[in-house]
């Protein structure tokens, strides 16, 4: 089945020992039978660390129904399954992410969750990427995964402006709410999910009162109109909710990058041979380093919230940051929402 933005698109993967594991696909699948072999090998760090850099996607083997591998039987898959801490949560459909955000309000149709989610709850332990359920978003020209680390909602295997014939991907980018220095804190309890009408994904993490909301999309051009600069960028929005009875105490917004970055004003650049990715948020006064971003959170009184938005837009290597900045000028996020719905809806429609 073909989707939009030319990939395949397919609702399931495996994990190791036959333990099926959902996957939301943001229409890349043929890019996931590249990243996945690469990503659920090794485990990651609170900080974003994540396994290694992807291979190269041109030299992928294509896949036919003469190399399909015949599942087990029951009995045989409770013999050879290795479920680890992160599969029984799988296996029995995690409550998804809480939207009772107020960004949701004006914004119902997003408030629909698909049954794969993930809820690591306190007291528990954390599962290797091995055990984690893959989030991946696309179109075509910009492509990430979520999921594969904590906090869940760490950034990996990033790639764009295009997929054709990479070396690897860009480097893990992972959120945090940090103290008032910029010292990221680790979640005390996390959940991922993904949308039912886009393909995005949600996930959100809790410490102390702060919870921290984080809506992924790749953008769909209209179909029948050409690609904008937007649509080889992810585009973030990030929600901070006081569920406290006071005023929070001064805190950050901490994005830290697991490869080093290159700080351009209030932005992080980092350049591969095939394509510059650039990082900023649209609120003022993030400090930008090799390690990352800093941006002071304001006081959000009890009950209220905060919003901003992560941008990361994509160009060809010998594309300026600036003008990689400047080519998703004017774009408004609920504008894409409705375009992305419509084509995704449209694609749903022609194949079921």
């Amino acid at each position: 089945m073909t989707a939009p933005g030319g990939a395949a698109y397919s609702p399931t993967g495996q994990s190791k020992g036959y333990a099926m594991r959902r996957i939301t696909l943001g229409m890349a699948a043929v890019v996931l039978a590249a990243v996945l072999p690469g990503c659920g090998s090794s485990s990651a760090s609170d900080t974003g660390t994540g396994p290694a850099d992807v291979a190269d996607v041109g030299d992928t083997t294509q896949v036919t129904d003469s190399m399909d591998v015949p599942l087990p039987d029951s009995d045989d898959l409770a013999e050879t399954s290795d479920p680890g801490p992160g599969f029984d949560a799988w296996a029995a459909f995690d409550d998804p992410p809480a939207t009772d955000f107020a960004w949701f309000n004006d914004r119902a149709g997003l408030r629909a969750l698909l049954p794969f989610a993930y809820h690591w709850r306190p007291g528990t332990p954390q599962a290797d990427a091995g055990h984690l359920g893959d989030f991946a978003i696309g179109n075509g020209r910009a492509f990430t995964l979520l999921g594969l680390a904590f906090p869940l909602n760490t950034l990996h295997g990033m790639m764009g402006p295009t997929y054709a014939r990479r070396q690897g991907s860009f480097g893990d980018l992972a959120l945090q709410i940090g103290d008032a220095a910029g010292a990221p804190r680790s979640f005390q309890e996390e959940w991922i999910g993904a949308f039912r009408t886009l393909p995005g994904v949600l996930t959100v993490g809790r410490l102390g009162d702060l919870r921290l909301a984080t809506i992924d999309l790749a953008p769909l051009p209209p179909d029948g109109e050409p690609a904008r600069g937007v649509h080889a960028a992810i585009w973030r929005v990030v929600v901070v909710h006081n569920d406290g009875t006071a005023a929070s105490a001064p805190a950050s917004l901490v994005l830290t990058a697991n490869q080093p970055q290159t700080p351009v004003a209030d932005a992080v650049v980092e350049t591969t041979k095939d394509g510059v990715q650039v990082a900023w948020f649209t609120a003022a006064n993030a400090v930008a380093s090799a390690g990352g971003l800093v941006l002071p959170l304001p006081s959000i009184p009890a009950g209220g919230e905060w919003t901003t938005d992560l941008m990361l837009a994509h160009g060809t290597p010998e594309t300026a940051p600036a003008a990689v900045r400047a080519a998703v000028d004017g774009e408004v996020f609920d504008t894409l929402v409705a375009d992305t719905t419509a084509v995704y809806q449209a694609f749903e429609t022609a194949t079921t």
